[in-house]
């Protein structure tokens, strides 16, 4: 029989080439990836480097109409040319900066939340989209801004609006104790038991003048409170029978006036109103 242990010599050189193979290709990878964070940082230290030395006066970049913050009346002061830049932001201070594939493509202005690219994220888009992005079309509506009111304008509250007439305190009272004794009361505490008490004086204040807006809200909450203790009268048999559909309508109906203002009445209010539908739904 013929001797064939000079064969482990060819699987040593077979091992030793695909070595040496493998150590190539972790080499050439090693390189692609220097060179990625390479370009990646000197990227980064140019976009830096032009926030810092550009001006709006001086800039090359396209240009677009900006208006200056509203004054009082909710009207803009003035109306300016401005050029469209990283520098030129309405309030000179970033929300944070924007990067994409290695490249720094801008900020995002705090003031506004519009995005202001850089020359490298103009020319980055430009060389994906195949076109100069157009600014003055995008932004010439001016900023959002100028739809705005400056202060809350409070909506009239006629008095035949004011979703019903609210069941009798005692009863409130009688569903608000057994709410609070009671094992979804203890599970889900959506209201504080001193603060509605604040708000039932409120709601059941008799009547002077025009209703104002906290009053309202005061029985809207109330309302959400009838509409959500419904769902577990019979198990509390108490009396009288609450309509829980229609006390959560008299509640929705007082929605658009309550949500003027933002206040912990509403948002139990809210909340409450939520809680029904979702039990209804289930």
């Amino acid at each position: 029989m013929a001797c064939t242990f000079n064969r482990a010599a060819k699987v040593k050189k077979r091992v030793s080439a695909a070595r040496a193979g493998s150590e190539k290709d972790l080499v050439a990878r090693l390189n692609r990836i220097e060179k990625a964070l390479e370009a990646a940082r000197r990227n980064q230290d140019a976009g830096e480097c032009r926030d810092g030395s550009t001006s709006p006066s001086s800039s090359s970049a396209p240009m677009s109409v900006a208006t200056d913050p509203p004054t009082n009346n909710g009207t803009p002061e003035t109306t300016q040319v401005r050029a469209y830049d990283s520098s030129a932001r309405a309030s000179g201070v970033p929300a944070g900066k924007m990067h994409f594939a290695g490249y720094y493509l801008g900020d995002i202005s705090s003031y506004n939340g519009i995005p202001f690219f850089s020359q490298d994220g103009q020319d980055w888009i430009r060389s994906r989209a195949g076109e100069d992005a157009s600014f003055q079309t995008l932004f010439g509506m001016g900023p959002l801004w100028q739809v705005q009111h400056p202060v809350p304008i409070f909506l009239d509250f006629p008095q035949a609006n004011s979703g019903g007439e609210l069941p009798d305190r005692t009863v409130v009272e009688e569903y608000l104790a057994l709410f609070r004794a009671s094992h979804f009361g203890l599970s889900f505490p959506l209201i504080d038991y001193v603060l509605f008490l604040e708000t039932i004086d409120l709601a059941y204040r008799p009547p002077q003048g025009a209703l104002t807006l906290e009053v309202v809200t005061a029985k809207a909450c109330v309302f959400a409170f009838f509409a959500v203790v419904s769902l577990f009268q019979a198990e509390w048999k108490s009396t009288p029978e609450i309509d829980g559909d229609a006390c959560a309508g008299a509640a929705q109906n007082l929605m658009a006036t309550i949500l003027q203002d933002t206040n912990i009445t509403a948002l139990q209010t809210v909340f409450m109103l939520v809680t029904f539908i979702a039990y209804c739904f289930d």
